[in-house]
């Protein structure tokens, strides 16, 4: 019996070591994965008072075309609504940050000012 214990002590440690290699592993990846996130990624979210938007992206359009050729192959943007909120979600990746943030502001400015809320406060919603 003590033979048994002996060896499932030493087979407990050494499958120990492989976890705690494994976690050690998953933290170097979950900073490097942050590290990129950081350089490229620059995120904007438009939000409206209104319980629900009007609108189309055309007054957008051209502008949203604009910033896509500034970024060339080094970025991208995505726009979409809320499936549950009364907002616009605009997300721009980018080679630098800055680039990405200043483009991501852009474009909600834009969006912004193309949509309208839904009750225009003539009572006729």
């Amino acid at each position: 019996a003590q033979t048994r214990i002996a060896d499932l002590e030493a087979e407990l440690s050494g499958v120990q070591g492989q976890i705690d290699g494994a976690n050690a592993r998953v933290n170097e990846l979950e900073g490097e994965l942050g590290a990129a996130q950081s350089q490229v990624s620059g995120f904007a979210q438009l939000e409206s008072d209104s319980a629900a938007l009007r609108g189309d992206l055309d007054g957008a359009n051209a502008r949203i075309a604009e910033l896509e050729g500034e970024l060339g192959g080094d970025g991208r943007i995505l726009i979409r609504p809320s499936g549950t909120e009364p907002l616009v979600r605009v997300m721009v990746e980018a080679a630098l940050q800055a680039d990405a943030e200043r483009i991501a502001t852009t474009l909600a400015d834009a969006i912004e000012r193309s949509y309208e809320p839904m009750n225009d406060g003539d009572g006729d919603e």
